[in-house]
């Protein structure tokens, strides 16, 4: 799932959105400290990549993420080791 930090410049951020997004088959995003944005054809599919990507989320943590790597479009790479992220 693409990860973006958040912008309060809605024109820069959108265009950075669609600049990272095009060609990407994810139907979603999470904007960090804001919060999680899916799509479908319908409410209903919609409402299910949202939890597909809640339940992926919860596991992830529960796992405790000690090797997961998160990319950022645009930005570094971010690698969680245990309970510390560092950018790299």
């Amino acid at each position: 799932m693409p990860i973006f930090s958040n912008d309060q410049d809605m024109e820069r951020f959108s265009t950075k959105i669609k600049h990272e997004l095009a060609g990407c088959t994810v139907p979603g995003f999470l904007i960090g400290g804001h919060g999680l944005y899916a799509w479908g054809q319908s409410i209903a599919e919609a409402r299910r990549h949202i939890e597909v990507f809640e339940f992926l989320s919860e596991l992830a943590l529960r796992m405790g993420c000690s090797m997961a790597v998160l990319t950022v479009p645009g930005e570094r790479e971010i690698r969680e080791t245990g309970t510390k992220s560092k950018r790299i």
